[in-house]
This record gives structure tokens, sequence and C-alpha cells, in this order.
């Protein structure tokens, strides 16, 4: 079986929830299959397109911005042009340029796969069902419902405008769900409305965490530290952070004057770098290559996500390390966690911000959390089974596209 990735990003420094999931998949078919890929280069300088080549064939292509002007404005004006044509949000179309995409049909016609697997809905915009293959889509999550999420948070003056985006996204989203013939997505949630969208095939991709790399400290922490990971490329992470720290975490400095709050994760934008600036118990970090020094000097780790979709991996990865999580709905959203067991949820404030206190306060039991997160962890999100299950998904969609 040949299986070739057509990539909007490089999965490698895994930065992001979603990079985590797209590099299951490549080592889960690597390991007993061929693999190649197609690769939109992001101009980041920590990613590492080059050692996708350690697994196959690669054509990493460079996206329009990192051109001349000329060029940029060329590329721009065709984009809107096409984006009014097809009526599908611009974005899409920064997401699978031309050049992206005439990469991906010359990789096809050289190299012949049996399946193509794209990554996010708008990698597959241009394709109509001309690729002589098996194409499978990987949703990380359904990009139009964590639109009209957001939008129902949105002020009265933002919400008409939201709305008609995430109108806009659905209607472009849904066609290509309804045009490859398989789509995975990490919860049944989202697998729900891939299949009201019209989605002919739906599979839920299993995420896994690998809890033999990621182990508890050895030595709880004696400081009273918050963290808090993730990619700022992802809105809600930054609607997250910024509604922790300007509703929550002066509750908790209230109960705790010694708390300090360390913000982790790649490209953080102005209105993040500057709580640092506002507050001196703040230290926002950016991207690090490794994340254990971080978890293991925090008593508590925070996932103050208002909206999204899919499963939401920094949570899952946090429990790996043994730290007790509070979260919101959002963020358990598809884990299957049980609140207080191994996780605390509070939507509202007040709720989050005494949850973040007790754990602050009572090591113990933070620590009984962190272990019972740990223990789910490990019986449903182990790696190994979960390589096989994503190994069956492509296995199986390829023997029922030949059969039919």
């Amino acid at each position: 079986m040949r299986v070739l990735f057509a990539l909007p990003h490089c999965p490698i420094p895994v930065d992001a929830g979603a990079k985590q999931l797209t590099l299951q998949a490549i080592e889960a078919v690597a390991a007993k299959h061929e693999v190649a890929f197609v690769v939109l280069r992001g101009g980041s300088t920590i990613e590492r397109v080059d050692e996708l080549r350690h697994y196959g064939p690669l054509i990493a292509v460079s996206p329009p911005h990192r051109r001349s002007m000329l060029h940029r404005l060329g590329y721009r004006a065709t984009y809107l042009l096409f984006a009014v044509l097809k009526r599908a949000p611009l974005h899409s179309f920064y997401g699978c340029p031309a050049d992206f995409w005439r990469a991906v049909l010359t990789q096809v016609d050289r190299w012949r796969p049996d399946i193509i697997h794209y990554d996010f809905w708008y990698s597959a915009i241009r394709d109509n069902g001309n690729i002589p293959c098996c194409r499978i889509l990987l949703e990380q999550d359904v990009e139009f419902v964590r639109r009209y999420r957001q939008a129902a948070l949105a002020s009265p003056a933002q919400r008409w405008w939201l709305r008609r985006v995430a109108r806009v996204i659905q209607r472009a989203e849904s066609r290509v769900l309804q045009d490859v013939d398989c789509v995975m997505t990490v919860t049944a949630s989202d697998a729900a409305a891939a299949e009201q969208a019209g989605a002919r095939r739906v599979q839920i991709f299993p995420v896994s965490v690998d809890t033999e790399r990621l182990c508890p400290p050895p030595v709880e922490p004696a400081t009273a530290n918050i963290l808090f990971v993730g990619s700022f490329t992802h809105i809600p992470n930054v609607d997250g952070i910024q509604w922790f720290v300007k509703n929550v975490f002066p509750l908790v400095r209230q109960a705790h004057p010694s708390a300090r709050l360390t913000i982790v994760g790649a490209n953080p934008p102005p209105s993040v770098r500057e709580l640092a600036e506002k507050w001196e118990c703040i230290d926002v970090v950016g991207w690090v290559n490794d994340l254990g020094p971080f978890y293991s000097s925090s008593r508590v780790v925070v996932a103050p996500l208002r909206f999204g979709a899919g499963i939401k991996t920094k949570v899952l990865e946090a429990m790996a390390f043994g730290r007790p999580v509070v979260t919101t709905t959002v963020g358990a959203e598809g884990t299957g966690l049980t609140p207080e067991k191994n996780v605390f949820v509070e939507d509202a404030a007040e709720g989050f911000a005494e949850a973040v206190s007790l754990l602050l306060g009572h090591p113990e039991q933070a620590r009984a959390i962190g272990l019972a997160g740990r223990s789910f962890v490990e019986e449903y999100y182990g790696k190994r089974s979960a390589s096989v299950r994503i190994l069956q998904i492509y296995e199986n969609e390829l023997k029922r596209a030949t059969s039919i």
C-alpha cells in the first residue's frame, strides 16, 4: 500500500495538537507501508521539513508570501477572485495554493499512490474527484463547528459577521466532506457533524499519547506554579488564555498571592506577550523543544478553552505527565474524562478559580488527581493500540475503494 500525505503544514516539530495527530498517522502507516509527502512550508524557523525524507519521498512547496512583493500581490488577487467564484473563505486557498496543488498532481503522477491523505479540509479544496485513488481526510476538528461556537461567545457587534464567516466555511467544508471517500474525526460529536454535512463515510481517528516518553516528575513542585500550553496559531488558545488572565487569575491570586503563571506555546501574538509586561507573576515563554521541565515545575495545568472542536491533546499530554488539569467543557470534550475523579471541569470563572486554588492549596489532592489522569490516559490512549487501529482504517478503506 502506498499513501501520499498532502500536508498544508509541516508536522515536525510537534508544536500543536493537530501536528501530533498528523505524525501519529504517518508513523502508523510508515511502519508497514510506503509513504510520500507534499508539504507546504510555513516559513517558521523551527519547522524541520527535511526530516520527513526519513519516511519517504518529499516535495516541499514554498508559500507565495515568501516570494517577491509583485508575486504576492498577484497571488492575493488570484485568491480573492477564486474565493468569490468558489464562494469559499480566503484562508482555504492560502492553505492550498496553486503551486501546492500542482505538486500534489506531480507526486500522484510520479508515485502512483493507492491512497491520498489530506490534512484539514482546505488542503483538498482543489480536488474535484479527478485523482484516481482512495482519498482520506483527517479533520482534526470540524472547522465550521468551531466557528459557530466562537460566534456564540462574541459581542452582538461581532456575532453577525462571525456567523456569516461560519456559514461560508460550512458551505465550502461540506463540499469537501462530501467529495472525499472517507473522513476521519477525533470525536463522536465531530463525526456527527461530518455525517450531517453529507460525508460518505466517517471513522473515528484514535488519538494517542506516548506515555512511555511522558512520565510524572519524581518530586512534586514546592511552588504554586500554573502552566498553560498551546499553539497560538489556534485562535481558541489566544481567547482562552486572555479570558483566564482577565477573569480567573486575579481570583486565584487572592487565595494564593505567590501563584505564578507560565504560558508556553508557539507564535504568541502581541496581546499574549503583553500579559507578561502587565503582570510580574506571568511568564510568556513561546515555543520550547522540551515541555518536561515546565510540567515538572508546575503544580496545576489549565486549559481554559471557551470554544473549539476535536480532542485537546494538550489535556491528555498534561495528564501523561501526572499533572492535575483544570479545563472547561470544551477542553474535556470527547476525552471520556470524569470530572473531579481525574480532571476538574469548570466553565464559570469563579468555579475555575476555586478548582485551581484547591489544587494549589492541597498538594496531596493535586497529586491524586494527577495520577488518576495518568492512569486514565495509559488505559484509553495508549500509543501501540492506537497505531494498530489507525493502520486498519487505511487498509480497510483501500479494500473498500478497490472492491467498488
